[in-house]
């Protein structure tokens, strides 16, 4: 299944998820959407009329990369290079769709571009499932 066709079973089940909430409820449905919440939040909104609790915890990861970016581009690149180093380790541990092979080089990413690695979908999927890795203590 594929990155489209997952979306469009996501919304179908919530969907079914946020009908159950209003008949037995109110209800808010709580979503923690895996890898890419950037996509999900909208099907999220949209079957629950904002009626729901989201967790955030990745992507309160991506808002600091976005941060440290902006105020520390050659920092940020080390994220990302290491991230890189650790995709194979993340995925093992989520269902992702972003690839290594298409995400940017990061000795080709010019610090004034750094902010916006996180807009390109395979950069920012391999930053958010090596999360844990970035801040394990090296042994």
């Amino acid at each position: 299944m594929g990155p489209a066709e997952a979306l469009t079973a996501s919304e179908e089940d919530f969907a079914i998820h946020a009908a159950i909430a209003r008949l037995f409820g109110p209800y808010k449905l709580s979503l923690h959407s895996g890898s890419d919440k950037f996509s999900a939040y909208p099907i999220a909104a949209r079957q629950t009329d904002g009626s729901i609790h989201l967790k955030t915890a990745g992507t309160s990861w991506l808002e600091a990369l976005w941060t440290a970016a902006a105020l520390d581009p050659a920092f940020a690149r080390e994220l990302y290079r290491f991230a890189r180093s650790q995709s194979d380790t993340g995925k093992a541990t989520y269902l992702v769709s972003g690839r290594l092979d298409r995400a940017p080089d990061p000795d080709k990413v010019v610090d004034r571009d750094m902010v916006t690695l996180l807009d390109q979908f395979d950069a920012r999927q391999i930053l958010h499932v090596t999360f844990g890795a970035c801040w394990l203590p090296k042994h």
